[in-house]
């Protein structure tokens, strides 16, 4: 049986898929919520002369992301919330040494980037070190 079960989320449709799945194989899980690092950099580079504070924007992005993952996990048991500003597939690859199984959405909020560039979901198959349960 599965001892711990990380469950990343963007909070897409699909990923909300991947919650149904935990629950019908009652599993133990945690969530967590990657933001990527990378609209960060966008963001600086296009504001430039503005009065523009990103940590502001981050700490309201986490606390924002905090918010709807607490609600997830009022009906996942067993939760624990964790969020993270890094790369999506790298920070999840890390973490899953802890973990034995990673479920998680086929895709996420940028499908069509993910068709063309790769997706999230594909990387941590390539990479993880413990079994990846894809949800579609």
């Amino acid at each position: 049986m599965f001892r711990g079960v990380l469950y990343p989320t963007d909070f897409s449709e699909n990923s909300k898929k991947a919650i149904k799945c935990i629950n019908a194989l009652k599993l133990e899980e945690v969530t967590i919520h990657v933001i990527d690092e990378d609209p960060f950099d966008i963001y600086e580079e296009f504001t430039i002369g503005v009065d523009y504070d990103v940590e502001k924007v981050k700490k309201h992005l986490i606390d924002e992301a905090k918010r709807k993952a607490e609600k997830i996990a009022k009906g996942m048991g067993n939760a624990k919330i964790e969020v993270v500003i890094d790369k999506p597939w790298i920070e999840i690859v890390r973490r899953c040494e802890n973990y034995d199984l990673v479920v998680l959405g086929a895709f996420g909020r940028g499908e069509i980037l993910e068709r063309l560039l790769g997706s999230t979901a594909g990387a941590v198959l390539r990479h993880s070190k413990c079994p990846v349960l894809v949800v579609r």
